[in-house]
């Protein structure tokens, strides 16, 4: 059986100490919120911090904690993953269930192939490159300004694993305490 996660990117943190002092401020705040408790878990798949999920988890789902119905926290409590990983630092996002379609230049929106893209972001996880130049326009963007709906390569990334359907007014506000654009890729992992 595989788990569900949903995950909350950043395309425009592409430094490890943007992505640091960035995923500290967000933590911090959903800590604040009890949306996350401070107690680290091993509720999470990968590297990474993981945290527990707070007694106000359904603040981020737009339930209410003691309706049953949309999410109980003694019940979620027990789940044998159910964290929130916070990943700063150059990351690997996707679906295993993905499609892995062309994926647009963040330039001119010409599409490029998925495997030129999954090669890139290896070279990239490796650290011998940066950047992907786009056949089509010739700009060379970073990794993780390429979007795609199942796979992505960030430097900031916040995997809510088996969490029940985030809103979309939480992840517009993790968007505005960011300054940045994200996007949520969501799948089995």
């Amino acid at each position: 059986m595989s788990d569900w996660y949903q995950a909350v990117v950043s395309h425009a943190v592409i430094t490890a100490e943007q992505a640091h002092e960035k995923s500290a401020a967000i933590a911090a705040w959903l800590i604040g919120e009890q949306i996350i408790d401070d107690q680290k878990c091993d509720g999470c798949q990968g590297e990474g911090l993981c945290y527990k999920p707070g007694c106000h988890f359904m603040r981020a789902c737009g339930g209410v904690e003691s309706d049953a119905s949309n999410g109980n926290f003694a019940d979620f409590s027990r789940l044998r993953m159910n964290g929130v990983r916070v990943a700063a630092g150059p990351t690997v996002i996707y679906n295993m269930s993905g499609k892995f379609a062309p994926v647009p230049c963040p330039a001119c929106a010409q599409v490029v192939s998925s495997s030129e893209f999954q090669h890139a972001g290896g070279e990239w996880l490796e650290g011998k490159a940066e950047a992907l130049s786009c056949p089509h326009c010739g700009t060379a963007s970073a990794l993780p300004l390429w979007t795609d709906p199942d796979l992505g390569f960030v430097m900031l990334a916040f995997e809510f694993s088996n969490w029940p359907p985030l809103t979309d007014a939480f992840v517009e506000e993790i968007g505005n305490r960011l300054g940045q654009r994200v996007s949520v890729v969501e799948g089995k992992s």
